[in-house]
């Protein structure tokens, strides 16, 4: 009876112990699938990522990278004070609000008057990192801009899920541009695709360019019918460190410095030709505009703009990485049916080091156990990342495979124990 029993912990037969391996490799495939789709994270999972970016910056590999079809404008020196009606509870359900002074917003005049001279180009896409909070009140100056917005082919602005937009701004142009922080992750580390309501600015821009659409089955987003993910871990293709760019030859030996974003009102708006030199700048770009100087998140490459990640984030989407991939799905399916077959086979590395052969401390096991598993998936994340630029997250898998040696090494004690 107790061999029988062990037998059904750990079969004796390959055969048996190929597929329970199988079943297992697909749970954690399947659960890690739900999990990473999740717009938190829990900690550790770009701790690969990161050193290799690190490492990277310090040999010079890593550098500043802003494509030419991408035309940044700053709009931190452009702000203008408008009266502001304040809301009177921390309730988002409550509507009421009451005047509470003025307060600093983009000027809505400059932007409504570069959009203006842009509407008349050829720009590819307008992407606008600006809010339209409600409770600020809309002058003609706003009421021009947002006639704009509405009436221009290509252009989305921003909007937060705690922040109602005014009512005025055109609600079909807005998409969210939001991500989540937890206790252990307070900075950047996936971003979410959509809402419940809405798409985010990436996946609004993606739809709008590329004519991609994303639909639902049981829960699982469908892009283009690939199943794909709900967030997405990014990384970053574009980065810049400043206003400042590189030197770039000017003349005959001398040179010139490129700046990585534009500034509104002083180096567009107050141009003699500041409509032709607009229409030229934006001509067959991506127009990204926003705060670059005080709007900054925690990333895992350090303090970068917000519209630069979400420019980032829709060049994940042009790479496909909203989509399942089958070749690293199978890869991972591979590497967990190994870990599985192995630990049902009760072959274990770690078993094999005296310290612990002598002590059966089930808390040092754990630890232990989880120590080695994440090392070893944590080596698969290093391939990932080098070979494919994917950030795989290794920390359910390490917990799950850690709960699951403990659970056969307990079984089967138990069950040597009772044949005794």
């Amino acid at each position: 009876m107790m061999k029988r029993l062990r037998d059904a912990i750990v079969p004796a037969g390959r055969g048996r112990r190929a597929v329970m391996a199988l079943c297992s490799a697909l749970l954690v495939l399947v659960a890690g699938y739900f999990i990473d789709s999740l717009p938190y994270a829990v900690g550790g999972e770009i701790s690969s990522a990161q050193w290799l970016e690190r490492l990277g910056r310090m040999a010079g590999v890593r550098g500043e990278n802003l494509p030419d079809s991408v035309l940044l404008v700053n709009v931190a020196f452009d702000k203008t004070l408008i009266a502001y009606d304040a809301p009177v509870s921390d309730d988002p359900s409550e509507s009421v609000r009451m005047p509470a002074g003025r307060i600093d917003v983009t000027d809505r005049r400059k932007l409504a008057d570069f959009l203006e001279a842009a509407s008349d180009g050829e720009y590819r896409y307008m992407m606008l990192d600006i809010r339209f909070d409600d409770g600020i009140r809309s002058d003609s100056d706003a009421m021009r801009l947002f006639s704009l917005i509405g009436g221009m082919p290509r252009v989305v602005y921003a909007r937060h899920e705690d922040s109602p937009t005014t009512p005025e701004a055109p609600s079909r142009k807005g998409a969210y541009s939001d991500y989540h922080t937890t206790m252990t992750e307070t900075g950047m580390v996936k971003y979410p695709l959509f809402k419940a309501d809405g798409p985010s600015i990436p996946l609004r821009m993606y739809e709008d360019l590329h004519g991609g659409r994303m639909s639902s089955f049981c829960g699982i987003p469908v892009y283009d019918g690939v199943p794909g993910w709900r967030s997405i871990y990014l990384t970053y293709p574009v980065v810049i460190s400043g206003w400042a760019g590189r030197q770039e030859p000017s003349g005959l030996y001398g040179t010139k410095m490129k700046f990585n974003y534009l500034n509104l009102g002083q180096d567009l708006l107050s141009k003699p030709d500041s409509a032709d030199l607009i229409r030229e700048r934006t001509r067959g770009r991506i127009v990204v505009v926003g705060d670059f100087v005080n709007d900054r998140h925690d990333t895992y490459i350090g303090s970068m703009a917000g519209p630069l990640i979400n420019l980032n984030a829709y060049i994940a989407l042009c790479r496909g990485r909203h989509k399942v991939s089958p070749l690293p799905a199978l890869v991972l399916l591979a590497i967990y049916f190994l870990i599985s077959y192995t630990l049902l086979s009760r072959w274990n590395l770690l078993d094999r080091i005296g310290y612990l052969r002598r002590h059966r401390s089930t808390l040092l096991r754990v630890v232990v156990s989880f120590v080695g598993f994440s090392t070893m998936l944590g080596a698969t994340a290093i391939v990932f990342y080098l070979v494919a630029g994917v950030i795989y997250s290794v920390v359910f898998p390490s917990i799950y495979f850690t709960f699951f040696n403990l659970w056969i090494q307990k079984r089967c004690a138990y069950g040597s124990t009772a044949a005794r």
